[in-house]
């Protein structure tokens, strides 16, 4: 069971997202139905670990089986959806290393797990002006000194 509660006329998500990096683009989700990138990942389920949730939704979407993530950054994201629901969400960001698997994975992978359609895609460089990316501390966000960083977002 997915970590995923309504309270009242709002909303708590427990979720977990994978950075996967190469060369400064990064393989992300996207939906037939949106013009944007969101990272690999999904919501825990109870009982699960955040490393195991990582590990478990990596697989889902690429089929391939991850080892070692790295913990980078915690998210408190509160938000309103497009039905008007608010949300207060804690995700777990992970930086995963891309290794020949990971990079074998070509634009237009069908995830397993996906609303309509939803495929993979090696992003542009995320920096470029018109790129929508979900989190969006991603296109300015610097990961590599390995640090765990604590970002709060209010929409």
């Amino acid at each position: 069971m997915d970590i995923s509660v309504m309270m009242g006329d709002s909303k708590f998500n427990m979720r977990v997202g994978a950075l996967i990096e190469h060369d400064g683009k990064y393989l992300m989700a996207r939906s037939p139905l949106e013009e944007c990138y969101y990272s690999v990942g999904g919501r825990v389920k109870i009982g699960e670990t955040f490393e195991q949730a990582v590990i478990r939704e990596v697989k889902e979407e690429t089929g391939v089986t991850v080892k070692d993530p790295k913990l980078a950054v915690i998210h408190e994201n509160f938000f309103d959806n497009f039905e008007g629901i608010s949300y207060h969400e804690i995700s777990v960001f992970f930086v995963i290393k891309a290794d020949e698997q990971l990079l074998a994975v070509e634009n237009g992978h069908k995830t397993n797990d996906g609303p309509d359609g939803e495929y993979l895609e090696w992003t542009p460089p995320l920096r470029e002006d018109g790129i929508t990316v979900y989190p969006a501390f991603l296109q300015d966000t610097d990961l590599s000194d390995g640090s765990i960083k604590h970002i709060v977002t209010r929409e």
